[in-house]
């Protein structure tokens, strides 16, 4: 009969470190900022959300920042905005490789 260990086994991931109180703040109005710059699907505000998400200690910032995108827009136009963005980062790569 195998003996079971004492350990105590858990699934949870390890928490990331919070940043400061002000730096959340700092990067909260830079999320204000980006929302007045910004349109919608332009990206600016995506990355200001997954920058509060990460310093507020979150695993996978741009999870997060996507998940609240798609409840406010919706997962049609989250894809849309998602697609137009990675055709615009591969058109930059293969414009530097020239």
């Amino acid at each position: 009969m195998a003996r079971k260990s004492n350990k105590k086994s858990s699934n949870k991931p390890k928490k990331t470190k919070r940043s400061s109180i002000s730096t959340r703040r700092r990067l909260r109005k830079k999320y204000e900022e980006a929302r007045k710059k910004y349109k919608a699907g332009q990206g600016g505000r995506f990355k200001a959300i997954a920058d509060i998400a990460k310093a507020s200690g979150a695993t996978n910032p741009e999870a997060v920042a996507a998940s609240i995108g798609i409840k406010k827009y919706g997962v049609k136009k989250m894809t849309k905005w998602a697609r137009k963005a990675k055709k615009k980062k591969s058109a930059k790569k293969s414009k530097r490789k020239s």
